[in-house]
């Protein structure tokens, strides 16, 4: 007979080293968009859960990312929202490099 190896018990895995100090962006919230289908192509943006448009978000976001970069972005997208809306979201991230982005579905 021949016994499978587990190869997960072998696997490297590298954690980070705990933080003693005072956490790093404790103090920051993070930032929450909503993405929902709409009347048109571009979908429904909520920001602070009232309708925008891109523009608006990108001068919210600017000035957050004047602040700190490190703030989370969390996107949620409805089943039916349209794929060009949360692009766009994520371009405008990108912009102003906020890079800690969490994307789900409603």
């Amino acid at each position: 007979t021949m016994k499978q190896e587990d190869i997960f018990s072998n696997l490297n895995a590298n954690r980070p080293a705990p933080s003693y100090g005072p956490s790093q962006g404790s103090d920051e919230t993070s930032i929450e968009i909503d993405i929902g289908a709409g009347r048109t192509l571009n979908g429904v943006i909520l920001y602070k859960k009232r309708e925008v448009k891109l523009d608006e978000l990108d001068k919210n976001l600017k000035e957050i990312a004047r602040t700190s970069t490190k703030t989370p972005v969390i996107i949620r997208c409805a089943e039916a929202s349209p794929h060009k809306a949360l692009i766009d979201v994520l371009d405008v991230c990108y912009k102003y490099k906020l890079f800690s982005v969490s994307i789900f579905t409603l």
